[in-house]
């Protein structure tokens, strides 16, 4: 989660600072592993810059034995990086993700803001609430005054309703408004094809529940152990583990 959407979502500060910290923690390897490359060009360019690396290779030292010299701190590096990659990184990204489990229905639910013009499904719906009020027990979001503009076929659907809740359907996941004592208009208004259709209640979906297993799919993978990576089979285990594995071979090849 970015800082700003976090934020703006009403993501309280105490539950937003944990996230922030897991996020440094599987930056990490990715931060040393340059640093320490960056290091050696530096140190190397400022060798040649003083003409020191002229003088150490008059007396017989040349680049082999600057890489002798710079060992221990590669090997310390390695095994830092390696120990991240294998086990905290995995471990930040599985916490990480059992937090926002947690904070599901105080977060990513409640973004529908009152006032506000909100845009679903890369902007086929577009939605207006006058009024939103806080979740409730079972994590439901009541509104009132309702305006939303939808395309449906490749026409255009206004819906307007007195009052809403957005739920979440159990079985498939998806995230679903409930319209109550509302008028459904499909085609231009003042057009001769309008279709108008009165409902009591009238069930639009925002958010695909497909969209969100496919989006888990990755987060399921980032947050298991190197060692269920290794015991598991398929396209994702092993691109996961690849990655882990070659952030701690690139110091060792970034300092030949």
């Amino acid at each position: 989660l970015m800082v700003q959407e976090s934020i703006e979502r009403g993501i309280p500060i105490q539950e937003l600072i944990p996230l922030v910290s897991f996020n440094m923690i599987r930056d990490m390897p990715q931060i040393l592993s340059l640093s320490l490359f960056l290091a050696i060009i530096l140190t190397l360019s400022q060798l040649y810059k003083n003409s020191e690396a002229i003088v150490m290779n008059s007396l017989g030292l040349g680049e082999k034995h600057f890489i002798v010299f710079i060992q221990p701190l590669v090997v310390v590096s390695f095994v830092i990086i390696f120990f991240l990659t294998i086990y905290a990184v995995p471990w930040a990204k599985q916490q990480k993700n059992i937090m926002e489990a947690e904070t599901k229905n105080a977060s990513e639910f409640s973004f529908i803001t009152e006032g506000q013009f909100e845009q679903f499904k890369q902007g086929d719906i577009v939605f207006y609430a006058s009024e939103s009020k806080t979740l409730d027990s079972v994590g439901e979001q009541n509104m009132e005054e309702i305006f939303i503009y939808a395309l449906d076929n490749e026409k255009s659907v206004i819906v307007l309703a007195s009052a809403a809740t957005k739920f979440i359907d159990t079985e498939s996941n998806s995230i679903y408004l409930r319209l109550k004592d509302g008028v459904r208009y499909q085609g231009i208004p003042n057009n001769k094809n309008v279709n108008i259709l009165n409902f009591d209640l009238y069930d639009l979906e925002i958010v695909s529940g497909e969209l969100q297993k496919s989006v888990a799919i990755f987060t399921k993978i980032e947050g298991k152990s190197t060692l269920d990576l290794i015991k598991e089979e398929g396209l994702y285990a092993n691109a996961e583990l690849q990655w882990r594995l070659s952030q701690p071979i690139s110091v060792l090849l970034l300092s030949i």
